[in-house]
């Protein structure tokens, strides 16, 4: 094909591109939307499948819960008496942790300056160690966090770091009421550490019991974790 062959069928198309100008119009627009699902497609993977996870040794992180077939249910916590039996059996596991049941929950924050709603999560004191994270700021809780009696502390995430601190390298150290009592930011945590999906900060799991005057719900918060 010569190019004076090749210029004279452009041309020809682009006439009866013109004259079919709804078509046209059609054509264009089922492959913006085509290129755009495709684009969007590859992100999800990209995001979900293909891009590890911001942890050391994903691949050898495992999610557990029990079934209860009696009511039916397929996700159903442990207790901290079953956590200490997993954690003692030899051979299994490397190391366990623990998140609360159906975390992360809606809880009231303020210090002198805002209050607002944020969501947290109950954790035992080894759960960043298990999962092999680093703080960006600070440090992460520790199993001395999660004794009767010691001093109620957070780890908050880097979003909120900078949604409500504005990224102040001076927020360790800082206080802030949580339903009522006052707590202590020891940490912040690195971009994409969010888990469970949708927290702000994290206490232990003993700390958060201390939150009610209730001993069945105190019972409840040591009683309802995932491991």
């Amino acid at each position: 094909m010569t190019i004076e062959l090749l210029a004279h069928d452009v041309r020809h198309a682009w006439r009866g591109l013109l004259r079919a100008k709804g078509l046209t119009a059609a054509a264009g627009l089922t492959l913006a939307v085509g290129m755009a699902g495709v684009t969007s497609m590859f992100a999800l993977i990209q995001g979900v499948l293909l891009r590890p996870l911001p942890m050391y040794e994903p691949q050898r992180l495992v999610a557990v819960w029990k079934e209860l077939r009696s009511t039916g249910s397929t996700h159903w916590p442990f207790g901290t008496k079953e956590l200490d039996l997993i954690r003692g059996a030899k051979g299994v596991f490397t190391d366990v942790a623990a998140v609360g049941y159906n975390e992360p929950s809606r809880a009231e924050v303020s210090d002198d300056s805002l209050t607002e709603f944020i969501y947290t999560a109950r954790v035992t004191g080894d759960f960043f160690d298990v999962l092999g994270v680093r703080p960006f700021l600070g440090r992460t809780l520790n199993p001395a966090d999660n004794t009767d009696g010691s001093e109620r502390v957070l780890v908050i995430t880097h979003g909120l770091w900078q949604r409500r601190y504005g990224g102040a390298l001076d927020v360790i150290g800082r206080r802030l009421t949580v339903a009522g009592q006052r707590f202590v930011i020891v940490g912040v945590m690195p971009p994409d550490i969010e888990y469970p999906r949708g927290v702000d900060a994290w206490m232990t799991v003993e700390t958060s019991a201390t939150l009610t005057s209730n001993p069945t719900f105190q019972q409840a918060t040591r009683d309802e974790l995932d491991v």
